[in-house]
């Protein structure tokens, strides 16, 4: 254990505290046998450790800190929903508050209720008729904390964030230094000790400064910074989708702008790192936390793009990695049914209905982000909305020839294959990146129906 630990720290009792408290994934307070059998859903699902009251004067005599807490309120008064937010946010500190209501709240409701202390409002209907709640527990549960190496810490200069690690047997994160903390190269050698190490993702930005500050041009310095950069956007991207996404957020236009900026900032530091460096898709891999079915992914596929992208020598980059991002927000407005079977890989499961639902996804992307007015042109919107086509015109939405499918859309295709195909998972082998890469190329060339032939001519002269 760390000597900031063993100092004894003021939280210190409250992280001992919380430790000693029975752990609990997802927390539901509601009386509808529905919402409950939705949540329990959600649990096994994940494997989440779940716990229902039936009343807030339940959950408050109950001793569980859940880490998402679900509050189900009756009726859509600003009186009820900020009371729910209120008392769930006095005794749950540091939990995700989703609040859901039966109808939408006006404007001011919905900030008060925000205000209040809920981070996230749903709608009923939404509850149990898309997938936002499986995305934001999985936000929380399994992609709050981000994984950083023992490489990425400066001998000698103060930590601007907090670094945790993991309690395998209890799944509890437990600090192992503190915001403020100068490390020397001693205690930094001792952290290879507890395995890997993780920050929060609310971290990552400050984690990217701090990463930056030291201008280390050599390969250590380089993938410090890599997976600085790709870890920033990760998170930048998550908020992003959880804005676009919450029908409360009705004055959140500039935000979203600001967030979509961010984004695209972030994405092309990257983007020149990616250039820098080697080994970059190690980087990406082992520093991404997600799961298929939903937008974890999708910081991965345009990492990806962007590192593709410059070596098959794509123009409009930037709009590419971009396109990654928000082509896939549909997914959080499809069916939990549908979603379950994309995230155990099982696309040829879905019935014929499914398959109608689904392949509208795309479209669905799109109507977020011109409904949210977010400042992206026409060539970007063509973009976004074309990643699932294919040349042999049997892809969604709008089965296009091969001649109207931009070679941008085709590369975020590319990569979409890519990740799916080496992705880190458990009881899963490690596959080798380059064959994985050349047998797509491959069995594309002796099977043609993806891209196009001017496409696959610059696929094979890049990667041979």
């Amino acid at each position: 254990m760390s000597e900031s630990i063993a100092q004894g720290r003021p939280n210190l009792a409250g992280t001992i505290e919380q430790l000693m408290t029975d752990h609990v994934d997802l927390g539901i307070i509601t009386d509808s046998d529905a919402a409950i059998a939705r949540c329990r859903a959600v649990g096994e699902q994940f494997e989440y450790r779940l716990k229902e009251w039936r009343t807030l004067d339940q959950f408050l005599e109950g001793q569980e800190i859940p880490r998402v807490v679900v509050a189900y309120v009756s009726n859509a008064s600003q009186e009820g929903a900020a009371e729910a937010a209120q008392v769930v946010r006095y005794k749950c500190r540091d939990s995700f508050i989703i609040c859901v209501v039966p109808d939408r709240l006006g404007r001011e409701v919905a900030a008060f209720v925000k205000k209040s202390g809920a981070h996230l409002i749903l709608l009923a209907e939404e509850l149990h008729q898309t997938s936002k709640l499986e995305y934001a527990c999985t936000q929380v549960v399994k992609a709050d904390y981000l994984p950083i190496k023992t490489a990425d810490l400066m001998p000698g200069q103060a930590i601007p964030f907090d670094i945790y690690h993991l309690l395998p047997i209890r799944q509890k994160f437990l600090k192992f230094a503190f915001e403020g903390d100068t490390l020397n190269q001693e205690k930094i050698s001792k952290a290879t000790e507890v395995g890997e190490l993780y920050i929060k993702k609310m971290s990552a930005e400050k984690f990217n400064l701090y990463t930056n500050s030291n201008p280390d041009r050599s390969a250590r310095g380089l993938a410090r910074r890599c997976r600085s950069q790709f870890l920033a956007l990760y998170s930048s991207y998550a908020q992003l989708v959880l804005l676009l996404t919450d029908q409360s957020e009705y004055a959140s236009f500039k935000e979203g702008e600001s967030l979509l900026k961010r984004c695209r900032d972030l994405g092309s530091e990257l983007m020149i790192t990616l250039g820098e460096f080697g080994n970059a898709w190690e980087i990406v891999n082992n520093s991404t936390i997600g799961e298929f079915g939903s937008t974890e992914r999708a910081p991965a596929v345009a990492a990806y793009a962007a590192l593709f992208g410059l070596q098959i020598d794509i123009a409009g980059i930037s709009d590419i990695m971009i396109a990654a991002l928000l082509s896939e927000l549909g997914l959080l407005l499809l069916p939990p049914d549908i979603s379950v079977k994309l995230r155990a890989q099982e696309l040829d499961q879905l019935s014929p209905e499914q398959r109608r639902i689904y392949e509208l996804y795309p479209q669905k992307s799109l109507d977020i982000v011109l409904g949210r007015k977010l400042p992206v042109d026409e060539k970007l919107r063509e973009l976004l909305i074309s990643t699932h086509e294919r040349a042999d015109e049997t892809g969604f939405p709008r089965k296009l020839p091969a001649r109207r499918i931009s070679e941008g859309a085709q590369l975020v295709h590319f990569c979409r294959l890519f990740d799916q195909k080496t992705v880190i998972a458990m009881g899963k082998a490690r596959v080798d990146r380059e064959d994985v890469r050349r047998e797509i190329i491959r069995q594309e060339l002796q099977n043609p129906s993806r891209f196009s032939p001017l496409f696959m001519e610059k696929l094979k002269k890049a990667f041979p």
